[in-house]
């Protein structure tokens, strides 16, 4: 069998785009050439939604000796794929619950019954379908809470103490600017530089004591 990576293009594919004003450059598989089918383009990858709402590029094969994306690698990541709630992000996710492609648990947005397909011909990886845009924004949204949620638990307890004392701190600057607001509107500002000392004493003393707890 003829070494098929040998037979690619010269130059990786690169994709640019820009993604919420933010460009991205991004490499992407090479597309092999398989020389005894001359023209014939063997993709060695596909365009995917991930279970985390991102829009990715899952590889078909391992290496050029399996540069077909119909090898057993290939077939075992579309199971994983289907089993993830992976999809075709250029594809409805409503007509690839028809064909058995994906799974109805996999979804996170409910449809109601008999909601129709889009047109495939409208759709396509740069046009995603309604469907598919709003499946990718519920799983953003749950991966987002997932993440944050997360991050709070590994937070250490000196950490946690401090956005404890950061917060109180902010509510007492807020009552603070409360207080020299109504002082500020007084014809006599006497008042306000007398008090001044003991609102930023009492500030002190109730930040300190919030970080004792």
């Amino acid at each position: 069998m003829p070494d098929l990576i040998l037979d690619a293009s010269s130059k990786p594919p690169v994709i640019r785009r820009v993604v919420n004003g933010k460009r991205i450059v991004e490499k992407i598989p090479r597309t092999a050439q398989d020389p005894r089918r001359p023209g014939a383009r063997l993709r060695r990858w596909v365009r995917m939604l991930d279970s985390y709402g991102n829009d990715v590029f899952a590889v078909l094969t391992t290496a050029a000796a399996e540069a077909v994306p119909e090898g057993k690698y290939a077939n075992t990541q579309r199971r994983k794929f289907r089993k993830h709630g992976w999809f075709p992000f250029g594809q409805c996710p409503i007509a690839l619950l028809s064909t058995g492609q994906l799974r109805k648990s996999a979804l996170l947005t409910q449809w109601k019954d008999g909601e129709r397909p889009c047109d495939p011909n409208k759709c396509d990886g740069e046009h995603p379908c309604k469907h598919a845009v709003a499946e990718q924004v519920a799983r953003q949204d749950v991966n987002r809470v997932n993440d944050a949620a997360q991050a709070d638990a590994w937070k250490s307890g000196e950490m946690k103490m401090a956005e404890a004392n950061h917060a109180a701190m902010q509510e007492q600057t807020k009552a603070i600017t409360e207080a020299l607001t109504n002082k500020l509107g007084s014809s006599d500002n006497t008042d306000l530089i007398q008090a001044l000392p003991e609102m930023i004493a009492a500030a002190i003393a109730a930040a300190q004591k919030g970080g004792k707890r």
